[in-house]
Protein backbone atom coordinates (compact mmCIF):
# COMPACT_ATOMS: atom_id res chain seq x y z
CA UNK A 1 0.00 0.00 0.00
CA UNK A 2 2.60 2.57 1.08
CA UNK A 3 4.82 1.69 -1.89
CA UNK A 4 2.00 2.63 -4.25
CA UNK A 5 1.42 5.86 -2.32
CA UNK A 6 5.10 6.78 -2.59
CA UNK A 7 5.45 6.27 -6.33
CA UNK A 8 1.95 7.66 -6.90
CA UNK A 9 2.92 10.91 -5.19
CA UNK A 10 6.10 11.07 -7.26
CA UNK A 11 4.15 10.59 -10.49
CA UNK A 12 1.58 13.19 -9.41
CA UNK A 13 4.43 15.63 -8.84
CA UNK A 14 5.59 15.13 -12.43
CA UNK A 15 2.06 15.69 -13.72
CA UNK A 16 1.77 18.95 -11.73
CA UNK A 17 5.06 20.16 -13.18
CA UNK A 18 3.99 19.27 -16.72
CA UNK A 19 0.66 21.07 -16.35
CA UNK A 20 2.34 24.21 -15.01
CA UNK A 21 4.97 24.13 -17.77
CA UNK A 22 2.17 23.85 -20.36
CA UNK A 23 0.90 27.28 -19.23
CA UNK A 24 3.94 28.75 -20.93
CA UNK A 25 3.04 27.31 -24.34
CA UNK A 26 4.40 24.59 -26.56
CA UNK A 27 8.00 25.89 -26.58
CA UNK A 28 8.32 26.00 -22.79
CA UNK A 29 6.64 22.62 -22.50
CA UNK A 30 9.18 21.19 -24.93
CA UNK A 31 12.08 22.67 -22.96
CA UNK A 32 10.67 21.27 -19.74
CA UNK A 33 10.36 17.89 -21.47
CA UNK A 34 14.12 18.03 -22.09
CA UNK A 35 14.69 18.58 -18.35
CA UNK A 36 12.35 15.70 -17.61
CA UNK A 37 14.35 13.52 -19.99
CA UNK A 38 17.58 14.45 -18.19
CA UNK A 39 15.99 13.51 -14.88
CA UNK A 40 14.73 10.18 -16.23
CA UNK A 41 18.18 9.31 -17.59
CA UNK A 42 20.03 10.38 -14.45
CA UNK A 43 17.58 8.54 -12.21
CA UNK A 44 17.79 5.38 -14.33
CA UNK A 45 21.59 5.29 -14.17
CA UNK A 46 21.69 5.93 -10.42
CA UNK A 47 18.89 3.46 -9.74
CA UNK A 48 20.58 0.69 -11.73
CA UNK A 49 23.92 1.03 -9.92
CA UNK A 50 22.67 1.31 -6.34
CA UNK A 51 18.94 0.97 -5.49
CA UNK A 52 18.21 -1.77 -8.04
CA UNK A 53 21.10 -3.83 -6.68
CA UNK A 54 19.94 -3.17 -3.13
CA UNK A 55 16.38 -4.22 -3.97
CA UNK A 56 17.46 -7.73 -4.97
CA UNK A 57 20.19 -8.16 -2.31
CA UNK A 58 19.23 -6.11 0.77
CA UNK A 59 17.40 -7.37 3.84
CA UNK A 60 15.38 -5.32 6.31
CA UNK A 61 17.83 -6.18 9.12
CA UNK A 62 20.92 -4.84 7.32
CA UNK A 63 23.22 -3.02 9.72
CA UNK A 64 24.10 0.68 9.75
CA UNK A 65 27.38 0.13 7.90
CA UNK A 66 25.60 -1.40 4.91
CA UNK A 67 23.05 1.42 4.93
CA UNK A 68 25.78 4.09 4.96
CA UNK A 69 27.57 2.32 2.10
CA UNK A 70 24.47 2.37 -0.11
CA UNK A 71 23.88 6.05 0.65
CA UNK A 72 27.51 6.89 -0.08
CA UNK A 73 27.37 5.02 -3.37
CA UNK A 74 24.26 7.00 -4.30
CA UNK A 75 26.05 10.31 -3.70
CA UNK A 76 28.95 9.26 -5.91
CA UNK A 77 26.76 8.10 -8.75
CA UNK A 78 24.49 11.19 -8.69
CA UNK A 79 27.56 13.40 -9.07
CA UNK A 80 28.83 11.24 -11.93
CA UNK A 81 25.58 11.58 -13.89
CA UNK A 82 25.70 15.39 -14.16
CA UNK A 83 27.64 15.47 -17.47
CA UNK A 84 25.21 12.95 -18.96
CA UNK A 85 22.20 15.03 -17.91
CA UNK A 86 23.84 18.13 -19.42
CA UNK A 87 24.18 16.31 -22.72
CA UNK A 88 20.50 15.34 -22.71
CA UNK A 89 19.34 18.90 -22.03
CA UNK A 90 21.68 20.25 -24.72
CA UNK A 91 20.40 17.81 -27.34
CA UNK A 92 16.69 18.18 -26.63
CA UNK A 93 16.17 21.73 -25.32
CA UNK A 94 18.63 23.31 -27.77
CA UNK A 95 19.31 25.99 -25.14
CA UNK A 96 22.41 28.20 -24.57
CA UNK A 97 25.34 26.55 -22.81
CA UNK A 98 24.93 28.35 -19.48
CA UNK A 99 21.20 27.54 -19.38
CA UNK A 100 21.93 23.89 -20.14
CA UNK A 101 24.48 23.70 -17.32
CA UNK A 102 22.16 25.37 -14.79
CA UNK A 103 19.20 23.17 -15.65
CA UNK A 104 21.37 20.06 -15.42
CA UNK A 105 22.68 21.00 -11.98
CA UNK A 106 19.12 21.56 -10.77
CA UNK A 107 18.23 18.02 -11.87
CA UNK A 108 20.52 16.63 -9.16
CA UNK A 109 17.77 17.21 -6.57
CA UNK A 110 15.09 15.06 -8.28
CA UNK A 111 17.63 12.33 -9.07
CA UNK A 112 18.88 12.19 -5.47
CA UNK A 113 15.33 12.00 -4.14
CA UNK A 114 14.44 9.24 -6.61
CA UNK A 115 17.38 7.14 -5.41
CA UNK A 116 16.50 7.78 -1.77
CA UNK A 117 12.97 6.47 -2.41
CA UNK A 118 14.14 3.16 -3.84
CA UNK A 119 16.79 2.70 -1.15
CA UNK A 120 13.93 2.90 1.34
CA UNK A 121 11.97 0.32 -0.67
CA UNK A 122 15.04 -1.95 -0.55
CA UNK A 123 14.84 -1.70 3.27
CA UNK A 124 11.07 -2.35 3.21
CA UNK A 125 10.58 1.17 4.63
CA UNK A 126 7.59 1.92 2.42
CA UNK A 127 5.87 4.30 4.83
CA UNK A 128 8.89 6.60 5.13
CA UNK A 129 9.22 6.67 1.34
CA UNK A 130 5.55 7.62 1.03
CA UNK A 131 5.84 10.43 3.57
CA UNK A 132 8.89 11.88 1.79
CA UNK A 133 7.13 11.84 -1.59
CA UNK A 134 3.93 13.31 -0.18
CA UNK A 135 5.87 16.13 1.47
CA UNK A 136 7.58 16.90 -1.83
CA UNK A 137 4.27 16.87 -3.72
CA UNK A 138 2.47 19.15 -1.23
CA UNK A 139 5.39 21.58 -1.01
CA UNK A 140 5.81 21.83 -4.77
CA UNK A 141 2.07 22.28 -5.39
CA UNK A 142 1.87 24.98 -2.73
CA UNK A 143 4.88 26.92 -4.05
CA UNK A 144 3.86 26.81 -7.70
CA UNK A 145 0.23 27.50 -6.79
CA UNK A 146 1.27 30.55 -4.81
CA UNK A 147 3.28 31.91 -7.75
CA UNK A 148 0.29 31.50 -10.06
CA UNK A 149 -2.19 33.06 -7.61
CA UNK A 150 0.11 36.03 -7.05
CA UNK A 151 0.18 36.64 -10.79
CA UNK A 152 3.91 36.03 -11.13
CA UNK A 153 5.13 34.91 -14.54
CA UNK A 154 6.03 31.22 -14.63
CA UNK A 155 9.33 30.63 -16.38
CA UNK A 156 11.09 27.36 -17.08
CA UNK A 157 13.79 28.27 -14.57
CA UNK A 158 11.26 28.95 -11.79
CA UNK A 159 9.46 25.64 -12.40
CA UNK A 160 12.68 23.61 -12.42
CA UNK A 161 14.11 25.50 -9.41
CA UNK A 162 11.05 24.69 -7.29
CA UNK A 163 11.23 21.06 -8.42
CA UNK A 164 14.89 20.84 -7.46
CA UNK A 165 14.44 22.53 -4.08
CA UNK A 166 11.55 20.41 -2.80
CA UNK A 167 13.02 17.08 -3.97
CA UNK A 168 16.44 17.91 -2.54
CA UNK A 169 14.77 18.80 0.74
CA UNK A 170 12.88 15.49 0.78
CA UNK A 171 16.10 13.55 0.08
CA UNK A 172 17.96 15.35 2.88
CA UNK A 173 15.08 14.58 5.26
CA UNK A 174 15.37 10.88 4.43
CA UNK A 175 19.15 10.87 4.92
CA UNK A 176 18.98 12.78 8.22
CA UNK A 177 16.23 10.51 9.50
CA UNK A 178 18.36 7.43 8.88
CA UNK A 179 20.86 8.75 11.47
CA UNK A 180 23.70 7.33 9.41
CA UNK A 181 25.88 9.71 7.43
CA UNK A 182 26.71 8.44 3.92
CA UNK A 183 30.10 6.75 3.66
CA UNK A 184 32.07 7.54 0.51
CA UNK A 185 34.56 4.75 1.20
CA UNK A 186 31.74 2.34 1.91
CA UNK A 187 30.05 3.50 -1.27
CA UNK A 188 33.12 2.63 -3.31
CA UNK A 189 33.24 -0.81 -1.71
CA UNK A 190 29.54 -1.32 -2.43
CA UNK A 191 29.98 -0.47 -6.10
CA UNK A 192 33.04 -2.71 -6.42
CA UNK A 193 31.49 -5.60 -4.50
CA UNK A 194 28.34 -5.63 -6.63
CA UNK A 195 29.98 -4.64 -9.92
CA UNK A 196 28.78 -7.63 -11.94
CA UNK A 197 25.15 -7.38 -10.94
CA UNK A 198 25.27 -3.59 -11.20
CA UNK A 199 26.87 -3.80 -14.64
CA UNK A 200 24.06 -6.03 -15.87
CA UNK A 201 21.36 -3.78 -14.45
CA UNK A 202 23.13 -0.67 -15.75
CA UNK A 203 23.38 -2.20 -19.20
CA UNK A 204 19.65 -2.91 -19.12
CA UNK A 205 18.71 0.55 -17.83
CA UNK A 206 21.35 2.26 -19.94
CA UNK A 207 20.17 0.65 -23.14
CA UNK A 208 16.58 1.51 -22.22
CA UNK A 209 17.54 5.15 -21.79
CA UNK A 210 19.64 5.16 -24.96
CA UNK A 211 16.64 3.87 -26.88
CA UNK A 212 14.05 6.23 -25.40
CA UNK A 213 16.28 9.31 -25.40
CA UNK A 214 17.45 8.67 -28.96
CA UNK A 215 13.81 8.52 -30.02
CA UNK A 216 13.05 11.74 -28.12
CA UNK A 217 16.11 13.49 -29.55
CA UNK A 218 14.97 12.52 -33.06
CA UNK A 219 11.58 14.04 -32.28
CA UNK A 220 13.19 17.28 -31.16
CA UNK A 221 15.60 17.48 -34.09
CA UNK A 222 13.28 16.35 -36.90
CA UNK A 223 9.82 17.40 -35.66
CA UNK A 224 10.74 20.33 -33.40
CA UNK A 225 10.83 21.08 -29.67
CA UNK A 226 7.02 21.69 -29.50
CA UNK A 227 6.44 18.17 -30.89
CA UNK A 228 8.65 16.76 -28.14
CA UNK A 229 6.60 18.66 -25.57
CA UNK A 230 3.35 17.34 -27.02
CA UNK A 231 4.60 13.75 -26.83
CA UNK A 232 5.67 14.15 -23.20
CA UNK A 233 2.38 15.82 -22.31
CA UNK A 234 0.41 13.03 -23.97
CA UNK A 235 2.30 10.51 -21.86
CA UNK A 236 1.61 12.59 -18.74
CA UNK A 237 -2.11 12.38 -19.51
CA UNK A 238 -1.77 8.65 -18.88
CA UNK A 239 -0.07 9.44 -15.57
CA UNK A 240 -2.33 7.43 -13.25
CA UNK A 241 -1.72 4.23 -15.22
CA UNK A 242 2.00 4.92 -15.46
CA UNK A 243 2.00 5.33 -11.69
CA UNK A 244 0.63 1.82 -11.21
CA UNK A 245 3.25 0.37 -13.56
CA UNK A 246 6.11 2.26 -11.90
CA UNK A 247 4.93 1.18 -8.46
CA UNK A 248 4.36 -2.48 -9.27
CA UNK A 249 7.74 -3.17 -10.89
CA UNK A 250 10.17 -2.44 -8.00
CA UNK A 251 7.74 -3.84 -5.42
CA UNK A 252 7.28 -7.04 -7.42
CA UNK A 253 11.03 -7.41 -7.95
CA UNK A 254 11.63 -6.88 -4.23
CA UNK A 255 9.01 -9.49 -3.31
CA UNK A 256 10.22 -11.99 -5.90
CA UNK A 257 13.86 -11.55 -4.82
CA UNK A 258 13.02 -12.38 -1.21
CA UNK A 259 10.43 -15.14 -1.65
CA UNK A 260 11.14 -16.42 -5.16
CA UNK A 261 9.71 -15.71 -8.62
CA UNK A 262 6.58 -17.84 -8.27
CA UNK A 263 4.66 -18.75 -11.42
CA UNK A 264 1.46 -17.75 -9.64
CA UNK A 265 2.80 -14.27 -8.95
CA UNK A 266 3.95 -13.88 -12.56
CA UNK A 267 0.47 -14.88 -13.71
CA UNK A 268 -1.09 -12.27 -11.45
CA UNK A 269 1.26 -9.63 -12.83
CA UNK A 270 0.32 -10.64 -16.35
CA UNK A 271 -3.38 -10.23 -15.57
CA UNK A 272 -2.68 -6.89 -13.95
CA UNK A 273 -0.72 -5.70 -17.00
CA UNK A 274 -3.57 -6.65 -19.32
CA UNK A 275 -6.09 -4.81 -17.14
CA UNK A 276 -3.82 -1.75 -16.99
CA UNK A 277 -3.52 -1.73 -20.78
CA UNK A 278 -7.30 -1.97 -21.22
CA UNK A 279 -7.97 0.90 -18.81
CA UNK A 280 -5.35 3.09 -20.50
CA UNK A 281 -6.92 2.41 -23.90
CA UNK A 282 -10.33 3.42 -22.55
CA UNK A 283 -8.92 6.58 -20.97
CA UNK A 284 -7.18 7.64 -24.19
CA UNK A 285 -10.44 7.21 -26.10
CA UNK A 286 -12.33 9.34 -23.57
CA UNK A 287 -9.65 12.05 -23.63
CA UNK A 288 -9.95 12.40 -27.38
CA UNK A 289 -13.76 12.52 -27.30
CA UNK A 290 -16.05 13.54 -24.45
CA UNK A 291 -13.25 14.59 -22.09
CA UNK A 292 -11.54 16.83 -24.64
CA UNK A 293 -12.64 20.03 -22.78
CA UNK A 294 -10.85 18.74 -19.68
CA UNK A 295 -7.67 18.23 -21.68
CA UNK A 296 -7.91 21.74 -23.06
CA UNK A 297 -8.35 23.15 -19.56
CA UNK A 298 -5.32 21.23 -18.26
CA UNK A 299 -2.86 21.66 -21.13
CA UNK A 300 -4.05 25.08 -22.30
CA UNK A 301 -2.55 26.26 -25.60
CA UNK A 302 -0.70 22.99 -26.17
CA UNK A 303 -3.82 20.78 -26.12
CA UNK A 304 -4.32 20.75 -29.90
CA UNK A 305 -0.89 19.19 -30.44
CA UNK A 306 -1.28 16.84 -27.47
CA UNK A 307 -4.72 15.55 -28.44
CA UNK A 308 -3.52 14.44 -31.88
CA UNK A 309 -1.06 11.94 -30.41
CA UNK A 310 -2.85 10.73 -27.27
CA UNK A 311 -3.65 7.35 -28.86
CA UNK A 312 -0.17 6.48 -30.24
CA UNK A 313 1.45 7.72 -27.02
CA UNK A 314 -0.84 5.40 -25.07
CA UNK A 315 -0.04 2.42 -27.30
CA UNK A 316 3.66 3.16 -26.84
CA UNK A 317 3.26 3.18 -23.05
CA UNK A 318 1.19 -0.01 -23.10
CA UNK A 319 4.02 -1.71 -24.97
CA UNK A 320 6.38 -0.68 -22.16
CA UNK A 321 3.98 -1.83 -19.44
CA UNK A 322 3.61 -5.27 -21.01
CA UNK A 323 7.32 -5.93 -20.39
CA UNK A 324 6.66 -5.81 -16.63
CA UNK A 325 6.44 -9.57 -16.12
CA UNK A 326 9.58 -10.49 -18.12
CA UNK A 327 11.60 -7.76 -16.37
CA UNK A 328 10.50 -8.99 -12.92
CA UNK A 329 11.43 -12.55 -13.88
CA UNK A 330 14.91 -11.74 -15.23
CA UNK A 331 15.83 -9.28 -12.47
CA UNK A 332 14.59 -11.25 -9.48
CA UNK A 333 16.40 -14.38 -10.69
CA UNK A 334 19.55 -12.24 -11.26
CA UNK A 335 19.80 -13.16 -14.94
CA UNK A 336 21.24 -9.76 -15.76
CA UNK A 337 23.12 -11.01 -18.83
CA UNK A 338 20.00 -12.34 -20.55
CA UNK A 339 18.16 -9.18 -19.61
CA UNK A 340 20.85 -6.95 -21.11
CA UNK A 341 21.02 -8.97 -24.35
CA UNK A 342 17.27 -8.81 -24.82
CA UNK A 343 17.23 -5.10 -24.08
CA UNK A 344 19.97 -4.47 -26.64
CA UNK A 345 17.93 -6.16 -29.36
CA UNK A 346 14.81 -4.21 -28.39
CA UNK A 347 16.57 -0.86 -28.38
CA UNK A 348 18.12 -1.48 -31.80
CA UNK A 349 14.67 -2.16 -33.23
CA UNK A 350 13.21 0.96 -31.58
CA UNK A 351 15.94 3.29 -32.86
CA UNK A 352 15.74 1.96 -36.42
CA UNK A 353 11.95 2.33 -36.41
CA UNK A 354 12.15 5.91 -35.10
CA UNK A 355 14.80 6.89 -37.64
CA UNK A 356 12.69 5.57 -40.51
CA UNK A 357 9.43 7.03 -39.19
CA UNK A 358 10.62 10.57 -38.47
CA UNK A 359 12.75 10.77 -41.63
CA UNK A 360 10.17 9.52 -44.12
CA UNK A 361 6.80 10.52 -42.59
CA UNK A 362 5.99 14.23 -42.54
CA UNK A 363 2.87 13.86 -40.41
CA UNK A 364 4.04 13.72 -36.78
CA UNK A 365 0.98 11.82 -35.52
CA UNK A 366 1.44 9.11 -38.17
CA UNK A 367 5.13 8.78 -37.33
CA UNK A 368 4.17 8.33 -33.67
CA UNK A 369 1.78 5.57 -34.68
CA UNK A 370 4.66 3.69 -36.31
CA UNK A 371 6.98 3.81 -33.30
CA UNK A 372 4.07 2.90 -31.01
CA UNK A 373 3.27 -0.19 -33.06
CA UNK A 374 6.91 -1.26 -33.02
CA UNK A 375 7.07 -0.82 -29.24
CA UNK A 376 4.06 -3.10 -28.86
CA UNK A 377 5.67 -5.78 -31.04
CA UNK A 378 8.86 -5.54 -28.96
CA UNK A 379 6.81 -6.45 -25.89
CA UNK A 380 5.66 -9.61 -27.67
CA UNK A 381 9.32 -10.55 -28.22
CA UNK A 382 10.01 -10.10 -24.47
CA UNK A 383 7.21 -12.50 -23.61
CA UNK A 384 8.44 -15.07 -26.10
CA UNK A 385 11.96 -15.05 -24.68
CA UNK A 386 10.66 -15.28 -21.09
CA UNK A 387 8.48 -18.25 -22.03
CA UNK A 388 11.48 -20.09 -23.50
CA UNK A 389 13.60 -19.27 -20.44
CA UNK A 390 10.97 -20.49 -17.99
CA UNK A 391 10.70 -23.80 -19.86
CA UNK A 392 14.48 -24.29 -19.72
CA UNK A 393 14.86 -23.39 -16.04
CA UNK A 394 11.43 -24.43 -14.81
CA UNK A 395 12.89 -26.07 -11.73
CA UNK A 396 14.31 -22.77 -10.53
CA UNK A 397 10.98 -21.00 -10.64
CA UNK A 398 8.65 -21.69 -7.74
CA UNK A 399 5.38 -23.27 -8.72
Amino acid sequence: MWGFVSIGASSALTVVLTVVAARGGAQMLGEFAACLSAYVVGAAVCRALVPDVAIVTARSDDNSRELRAREGATMLVVAATLPLMSLIVALQAQAPAWTTLLLSLLMAGPVLQDSARFLLIARDSYRVAAVADLLALVSLSALLGALILLGRSISLLSVVSVWSAVTFGAAVWVLVRSRALPSVRGGMNFLLGNRRLAAGFLTDSGLTMVGSQTVLSMMSALAGVPALGAWRAAQSAMGPFGTVFQAVQPLAIRHASVSGAAKRMLGQLAAGSAFLAAMAALASHLLTTILSPLGKAVFSQAWGDVQAIIVPATVYLVGSWLTLVPVVFFRSTKRAGSLAALRGLSVSIQIIAAAVAFSLIDNFAQACQVIAGVQFLVAVVWWGVMYISVRHIGGDVAA
